[in-house]
């Protein structure tokens, strides 16, 4: 049994050794407080205070058994009154569950040993039958037989209730109840000494929630909370009866799978618990979608200790949600290669910020009607020595992942308009800046303070900046993310919704929602020439924006076809490779220097 397994009987045990202890300090006090079972029972002093006033019930018999006092914890038990029971016999409290065989072991003890201890089933006032642990003690006076009889009351019932709470709160995970990654490792390791002697396989699941931050963020941890818990019933609900679930922390769960016959036995049981969250959680009024990452690990294949199996299904869950998510994978040779490589990219990263090895390149935005440079969008690089530039899609998620993305987009919020700052300072145009920013960001309640500060040193006209977040971001209600768009429009910032037309807005949602301008994505303009679903949904879109009073600005936009087609639906401005790919700040000056002179 681990360590990390709290055993009921050694909870007891040491319950058992404190009454002993404190039976001792009764005994001890008797011997030199007789005079508290004297006829007159002086109520002064210190050992008469601890009568008093212990929480444990004390009875104090004579020679004969017959009660003389009883303390207030005992009256506060038992629910009798000192005098209810003084002048009677502790048979009062008899439950009736112990022979005469018993009673004659106890007296023999107590005649012998002048002492005795352990458990009894009394009955209170009220009827109830309660297991109590009971010392008592014979007091002598000289050479003389006992002068009268002390016991003192332990609740067993109470302290076995909350050895079991003990127990519950060591092993088990307080919010789903599920075994926790303590028990979960005791209970794999088990599987693995008995898969060893039978020659049996082991399969282990390694879970995390696709996604689950962004609700944790945006709605608050109490929804997080019951998705949490939601979850954790339709895991059990997946497996086999004898198969352990067990939440590691956060959204992390483990399935410990034995006995199965390989692979397709485990994605039997991710398949299935994928399959379940196709349904959305239904929590305070909302549908919330999620998803799941499920990385295996079979023993003995992939490693024959409880850690090795964790370490390698946890790698797969790591490349599967790499992957895109909501998908499994089975650990392999490969994974290792690639979890070698996160983790010297993930040790580069926290370093490229201070040794200034990110910088920014910007993608001009041109107006449809005559090409002219009206904006940039500010993409971040990061030129990684050895290894050259790193394209973001790489490395941000990994930023995301290991917090770095609220530092990284500070400065890079920070550069865009230190970048504008240097352009109006050399006497250029006044050209829009579009920054990306992270859900973390956004969500972020010092996030506007920020903006309104960069704008301040900066000389930055709000009007010139442009957030743009994705249209998923946009639709997974973001709480104090939609206060701080409604902060930023108040300062004049723009707000602009990417990746446009791969979520799920609609119309309704969109007008009420706090932005400026749309950006229909890539993937319906790369065939808006050639495909007429892409056409028609394109053009919707941009009907729209329209109808609604919304800028709007294609994205993707790589040859004259596409920019022919969407003029005609009266897009207003475009950006990509067609008009020009992403350029270094003096090339981007270049531009606009032109572009000055060209004005009459």
């Amino acid at each position: 049994m681990s360590a990390g397994i709290v055993a009921e009987a050694d909870v007891l045990g040491q319950l058992h050794r404190y009454a002993e202890d404190f039976g001792k300090l009764y005994t001890e006090y008797l011997r030199v407080q007789a005079q508290l079972v004297a006829p007159a029972r002086q109520e002064s002093g210190l050992y008469a205070q601890m009568y008093a006033r212990s929480t444990n019930p004390i009875m104090v018999t004579d020679a004969n058994g017959v009660v003389l006092s009883v303390n207030p914890a005992f009256t506060a038990v038992t629910g009798y009154a000192e005098e209810d029971i003084r002048g009677q016999t502790p048979r009062l409290l008899s439950s009736g569950r112990h022979d005469q065989a018993f009673y004659r072991d106890m007296w023999q003890a107590l005649q012998g040993k002048g002492e005795w201890q352990g458990e009894i089933g009394n009955r209170r006032k009220n009827g109830e039958v309660y297991p109590e642990w009971v010392h008592i003690v014979a007091v002598k006076a000289g050479d003389e037989g006992p002068r009268c009889y002390i016991a003192m009351y332990y609740d067993v019932g109470f302290h076995r209730n909350a050895s079991t709470r003990i127990y519950e709160l060591a092993n088990h995970d307080p919010l789903t109840g599920l075994p926790n990654r303590a028990l979960c490792k005791d209970r794999l390791q088990q599987a693995i000494a008995q898969a060893r002697r039978n020659g049996g396989q082991i399969g282990l699941l390694f879970i995390d929630l696709d996604r689950f931050k962004e609700v944790n963020d945006t709605l608050g941890h109490a929804v997080g909370d019951r998705l949490l818990i939601d979850f954790s019933w339709q895991v059990v609900h997946a497996i086999r009866d004898s198969d352990t679930a067990a939440r590691l922390g956060g959204d992390e769960f483990v399935v410990v799978a034995p006995g199965v016959s390989g692979e397709q036995d485990m994605r039997i049981i991710a398949d299935k618990i994928i399959e379940s969250l196709s349904t959305p959680f239904h929590i305070d009024g909302r549908d919330l979608y999620v998803g799941a990452s499920v990385g295996m690990a079979l023993y003995p294949l992939h490693g024959d200790d409880a850690d090795a199996l964790l370490r390698e299904a946890d790698a797969a869950m790591y490349a599967a949600k790499t992957g895109g998510g909501n998908a499994c994978r089975l650990f392999d040779a490969e994974l290792v290669q690639e979890r070698t490589l996160r983790l010297d990219m993930e040790s580069a990263l926290r370093r490229a910020l201070e040794r200034g090895e990110l910088h920014l390149v910007y993608q001009p935005q041109v107006r449809a009607s005559d090409g002219c440079l009206v904006g940039v969008e500010a993409l971040l690089r990061w030129e990684r020595p050895g290894h050259g530039t790193v394209p973001p899609d790489q490395f941000v998620p990994l930023a995301e992942a290991i917090g770095l993305i609220l530092p990284i987009g500070d400065w890079v919020l920070r550069t865009a308009c230190e970048q504008m700052a240097a352009w109006r300072a050399a006497d250029l145009p006044p050209l829009r800046m579009a920054v990306n920013i992270a859900t973390r960001q956004i969500n972020d309640p010092a996030f506007c303070d920020l903006v309104a500060t960069v704008l301040a040193v900066t000389g930055t006209p709000a009007e010139l900046l442009e957030i743009e977040i994705t249209e998923s971001q946009l639709m997974n209600d973001l709480n104090v993310g939609l206060d701080n768009l409604a902060r930023l429009r108040a300062l004049g910032v723009k707000v602009a919704v990417d990746d446009f037309g791969t979520g799920y807005s609609s119309l309704g949602r969109i007008r009420s929602l706090p932005i400026d301008r749309i950006k229909i994505d890539k993937s319906f303009v790369a065939d808006v020439a050639r495909s007429a679903d892409s056409y028609a949904i394109a053009s919707a879109i941009l009907a729209m924006a329209n109808a609604l009073q919304l800028a709007s600005i294609a994205e993707g936009v790589e040859d004259e076809d596409q920019a022919h087609a969407l003029s005609g639906m009266q897009c207003q401005e475009f950006q990509g490779f067609h008009y020009c790919r992403p350029q270094p700040p003096e090339a981007i000056a270049a531009m606009l220097a032109r572009q000055k002179g060209a004005m009459p």
